[in-house]
């Protein structure tokens, strides 16, 4: 009797990972971005409520890298919510409703904080999803899960 082929399960896309933070009040996005080279990209500051240091509560909707490193570096703040889409300088600008709307835009970055503590983070690209969750570890994260096309229960890339 021979036994059946063994199946080989497809490997699962990494879309991002989920994570809870545990500071409130400090330099989370500069401690999270840390090693993203904040120069290629033009940064969207959607959905943001931030209280904290004069510099880093007046995001304009739109800033290059330079500027949102500046902001996130100079300031200490609390972020109770904020949708940030990052961009390659250039590109295209599309409205990123659901998961499907940002693998098929130029987007290479969504970061979601929702209730201060919660945080989602969707990347394109692996060495940048890596540097995330090495930062996300560093920073003493909980709950750090990898989102995968089986796992990701998000149902909008929204924070309100």
């Amino acid at each position: 009797m021979s036994l059946p082929p063994l199946r080989h399960r497809k490997e699962e896309k990494m879309r991002g990972i989920e994570f809870q933070n545990q500071e409130a009040y400090g330099k989370i996005l500069d401690d999270l971005f840390r090693g993203i080279p904040f120069e290629k990209y033009d940064w969207y500051i959607y959905e943001d409520e931030i209280h904290g240091d004069s510099l880093c509560k007046e995001l304009p909707q739109k800033v290059n890298g330079e500027q949102f490193q500046q902001a996130i570096r100079d300031s200490e703040y609390m972020v109770n919510f904020i949708n940030v889409q990052v961009y390659p300088k250039g590109a295209k600008i599309s409205k990123l409703e659901v998961y499907e709307d940002f693998v098929n835009s130029e987007c290479e970055i969504v970061f979601l904080i929702a209730d201060v503590y919660y945080m989602d983070i969707y990347v394109k690209d692996k060495e940048l999803l890596s540097i995330f969750i090495e930062n996300a570890k560093r920073c003493n994260s909980e709950n750090i899960i990898i989102k995968t096309d089986d796992n990701d229960d998000r149902t909008a890339l929204s924070v309100i």
